[in-house]
């Protein structure tokens, strides 16, 4: 770490951050007379500035905190102490001595911070330093506009609170915390259609917790609606939307949900109903404005497809992304033929990001593909100018394993395209797409690295396919595998060695993949 060094004057300073070497600016804005530092009070107890006279305030491209407190009369400087509470290991952003009443720091995204502020005395006036500090918290995450309680269901919750779409004063983005550690289930359809009465187009959604260290847990279950017909008429619950939706710090359990209904079953569902304008020829609503991702969450018991469109509606998703989640997939005996864990069967995914993740199953079926869009899918034909737009697929330091018994890959839309881009890095794939002729050249469509040419990245991937390593992304029986698909020249050729993935333990083992650090950063 480096030490931190205050570089100050009177009208400004700069700080060394700890361990993230990273920089604030103190300012001396004060109230203070730069020459005298006089005051009228004199031979007083002082106090720290109040939670009231505290404001913390984003800048305008939201890369910095601005931290700024009323000045306290008879003062001399202020004792502060910022600490980023993120992770369970606190870091310390600030801990130094300001001389005036406000200063920067960064701003990374969805963080937590706590600070403390003493007063420091004028003690040539007589006056005592503060006696205790003020502590407030604050935090980097996107405005929230409120809590759902632990206990609740969330499909009754939104029925019976739907996102407004209209009036005065809406959030640019709907965002909704649940507590820390809560419990909650959904026992119905649970629908971010971007639908209503007026035709107005609803706005991005995030259910998240904001303590990724205590996460709550949401339970899909069911639900009976009785019926003449069918007397129990369960029907089970299911999250749907055509908004771009967040869900982050959070826990899923689907082990509820009977293997009967796997072939029915999704983490996620493009909805069957929408207003989204058409501005496609084959695939006419576009889910754009952000993304649907997942961000630091946890999927367990999960007896089919994580993401798939219904087979409703032509929708392209502009950003996909599962971004540090472990999801575990329990697929019932047999095989689900011709579906996908992520399935757009009607239309695909313009971006898609698996990133320091582990998608691993360990039932005793599986799905025939881990990826599939609809035949006819390119960019150009959901409203996107192939002059410049891309459409791309990244696997970066993931661990998959036992996913996908057939191709690895089928989008044949995007096989060969030059606007196609692809960054497959530093990712562990054993017996992932296992029957399918080569991991890399289903990634490619069968088409040699070349035919890609505004990216084609491959780097220290390991392709273990039933106990033997692939030649560079194709199996030994496919000519010109080291020259064709996987070009990098330094795929891991050795048994990544995962410590027991069917107990939930994918922690490799193996020398060379221990030694780059690949697969998903959380087994580290």
């Amino acid at each position: 770490m480096k030490k931190n060094h205050l570089l100050a004057t009177m009208k400004t300073c700069l700080l060394a951050i700890a361990s993230s070497a990273l920089l604030f600016t103190s300012c001396a804005k004060d109230g203070f007379d730069d020459e005298t530092w006089s005051s009228d009070v004199k031979n007083a107890q002082l106090q720290s500035p109040q939670p009231n006279d505290i404001t913390i305030s984003a800048t305008t491209d939201k890369s910095k905190t601005i931290i700024s407190w009323k000045t306290v009369a008879g003062a001399r400087a202020y004792k502060v102490l910022v600490n980023n509470v993120t992770e369970e290991i606190p870091v310390t952003v600030v801990d130094s001595i300001i001389d005036g009443v406000s200063f920067t720091i960064p701003r990374p995204e969805d963080s937590n911070f706590t600070m403390s502020i003493l007063t420091l005395a004028n003690t040539g006036l007589g006056n005592k330093d503060a006696e205790t500090a003020t502590v407030v918290n604050f935090s980097s995450f996107i405005p929230s506009v409120g809590t759902i309680p632990s206990g609740t269901d969330l499909s009754t919750y939104f029925k019976e609170n739907p996102i407004p779409t209209e009036g005065d004063d809406l959030p640019e983005e709907f965002c909704y915390d649940l507590e820390p550690g809560g419990i909650y289930t959904i026992c119905d359809s649970l629908d971010f259609a971007s639908i209503s009465e007026d035709g107005t187009i609803s706005y991005p959604v995030t259910l998240r917790c904001t303590d990724k260290n205590n996460r709550p847990m949401i339970t899909i279950t069911s639900t009976a609606v009785p019926t003449e017909e069918d007397p129990e008429n369960k029907r089970y619950g299911r999250i749907s939307t055509t908004v771009p939706i967040t869900f982050q710090n959070l826990n899923f359990d689907y082990s509820n949900i009977p293997d009967d209904q796997a072939a029915k079953t999704a983490a996620i569902f493009l909805s069957d109903k929408t207003n989204l304008p058409v501005v496609g020829s084959t695939f006419k609503y576009v889910i754009k404005g952000g993304a649907v991702q997942c961000k630091n969450c946890d999927f367990t018991g999960l007896k089919g497809m994580f993401l798939f469109d219904n087979n409703k509606l032509n929708y392209c998703i502009e950003t996909f992304i599962l971004d540090n989640c472990r999801v575990h997939f329990q697929i019932p005996e047999g095989n689900i033929s011709t579906k996908a864990f992520f399935y757009l069967q009607k239309g695909f995914v313009k971006d898609f990001y698996i990133r320091n993740s582990t998608l691993w199953n360990t039932g005793t079926g599986n799905i025939q593909y881990v990826i599939s869009y609809n035949n006819s899918c390119r960019i150009d034909r959901a409203g996107y100018d192939k002059a410049v737009d891309t459409e791309s697929v990244n696997l970066i330091n993931s661990t998959l394993y036992n996913i996908g018994y057939g191709w690895f890959a089928n989008y044949p839309g995007f096989a060969g395209q030059t606007y196609t881009c692809f960054d497959i890095q530093n990712n562990i794939f054993v017996d992932a797409g296992k029957g399918g002729a080569g991991i890399a050249r289903r990634l490619l469509g069968g088409r040699a690295a070349s035919s890609y040419t505004k990216k084609c990245v491959f780097s220290q991937n390991t392709y273990w396919t039933n106990g033997e390593a692939e030649k560079e992304g194709a199996p030994a029986s496919v000519e010109g595998a080291t020259s064709t698909y996987d070009t990098s020249g330094n795929a891991l050729q050795s048994n990544p060695a995962l410590n027991d993935p069917i107990n939930n333990d994918l922690t490799p083992t193996g020398s060379e993949q221990v030694e780059k650090k690949t697969g998903d950063p959380y087994w580290f």
